[in-house]
């Protein structure tokens, strides 16, 4: 039997584009706050067949990290402008400074404009992006989507027929408010297929559930909500018919009271109208005070419901498992 090794080049030409892919999207991935390099990029240079196969793929992919490096690939850009429709994909670290007046003085005046030092530009240009995903650390000072306005950028457009995502990742990180949520829906977010928002403490219960009446086509929604003072409006009424997954969890701050009255109407609702009823939905996570669960029975029966009408029940927190 022979121990020879089995070598990149002996792999179909299609399983080795699907391996160069593979290894792009890893290292695309930010691991404990590190923006990613340009390593990637060394793949290339060990062979000829791997440079002519993967340059495509990989020269897709561009991380900036210091100021050093922008003026590099900018001086590299001006002798090869072929090279910039190629990236789809750049990681641009910036520390949010951007020139507060243009005037020739010896010690120039600068703001903090995050956006505006991302995308310069005149009035009312808009950069052309298929994608746009944030990584802030909590000390970022920064203020998101006001250059990129969801209803006025065709971003919102490609959004609009997928997914939104929100995960609260750090108390003291940027919080998406009624206002992010209602300018995403103002367009064509009305389409969206999938919303997630966890972790939201800053969104009201009105917001959410005029959110909800807007999305007719929604079938996959996973909210995590920290209640505050207010949970008066009952949002699984908002609901729509092509919902098929559902996962909902609702706490309270620290500092808050539980409002166990308002859970309650919520807890009713979804037993009248999701698990008695015949509907597409078929997951249903559910994660409540375990007061309210032990209310009457309430978990073993929903458990009871769900078994016999086909509905896969998870009681529990499921946060910490919600793919972002």
């Amino acid at each position: 039997m022979s121990k020879k090794g089995l070598f990149l080049r002996d792999l179909p030409y299609d399983i080795r584009i699907l391996i160069y892919e593979a290894i792009l999207a890893n290292h695309q991935c930010v691991k404990q706050n590190n923006q990613p390099s340009n390593a990637h990029i060394r793949i290339l240079h060990t062979c000829r067949q791997i440079f002519y196969e993967a340059h495509a793929i990989f020269h897709k992919y561009v991380s900036l990290r210091n100021d050093w490096e922008v003026d590099h690939y900018l001086t590299y850009l001006d002798s090869e402008p072929k090279a910039a429709p190629v990236v789809r994909w750049a990681d641009v670290a910036n520390d949010g400074r951007v020139l507060e007046n243009a005037w020739p003085v010896p010690h120039p005046r600068h703001q903090l404009n995050f956006e505006g030092a991302m995308f310069p530009g005149g009035k009312g240009h808009k950069p052309l992006l298929l994608a746009y995903e944030l990584h802030l650390d909590p000390s970022t000072r920064a203020n998101p989507f006001q250059t990129l306005a969801f209803k006025s950028h065709p971003l919102s457009a490609f959004i609009g027929r997928l997914f939104f995502i929100h995960a609260q990742g750090h108390r003291l990180g940027f919080e998406i408010r009624n206002v992010h949520l209602e300018s995403l829906l103002a367009g064509p977010g009305s389409r969206l297929r999938k919303l997630v928002l966890l972790g939201s403490s800053r969104l009201s219960s009105g917001t959410i559930a005029s959110c909800l009446h807007s999305l007719p086509t929604l079938e996959y929604l996973a909210l995590s909500l920290v209640t505050v003072n207010e949970l008066r409006e009952n949002f699984i009424l908002a609901l729509g018919p092509l919902l098929q997954v559902l996962k909902l969890q609702i706490t309270h701050a620290w500092y808050a009271v539980p409002l166990f009255e308002e859970e309650r109407i919520i807890c009713d609702a979804l037993e009248e109208r999701i698990l008695l009823r015949y509907s597409p939905h078929t997951v249903m996570h559910v994660s409540f005070h375990s007061q309210l669960m032990a209310e009457d029975g309430r978990q073993d029966r929903w458990k009871k419901i769900a078994a016999a009408q086909h509905i896969s029940l998870k009681i529990g927190p499921w946060e910490d498992e919600e793919e972002t």
